[in-house]
């Protein structure tokens, strides 16, 4: 972790890459929108969006996990199945 942290860090391990995806905000009152996907069918589609903010205080993180409308987790065992 580098030595200059503002107010949250995130580190990602995905199968198959060798480095882990890693950053922060470059502000102190910064925040983070990722989205997940998956492919459904032979389309790509979005399933999960993860948002994240910073209250006033600048030190609470707020988290909020929007699963799309459309989502469907598919685990390797359902594939395999």
């Amino acid at each position: 972790m580098p030595r200059t942290v503002r107010n949250f860090w995130v580190e990602v391990e995905i199968d198959g890459r060798r480095t882990r995806l890693r950053g922060g905000p470059a502000r102190k009152d910064g925040g983070l929108n990722i989205t997940i996907y998956q492919r459904d069918r032979g389309t790509i589609v979005p399933v999960l969006d993860i948002i994240g903010f910073v209250k006033a205080d600048l030190e609470t993180l707020v988290l909020t996990i929007l699963p799309k409308p459309a989502w469907s987790f598919v685990t390797q065992r359902e594939e395999d199945e």
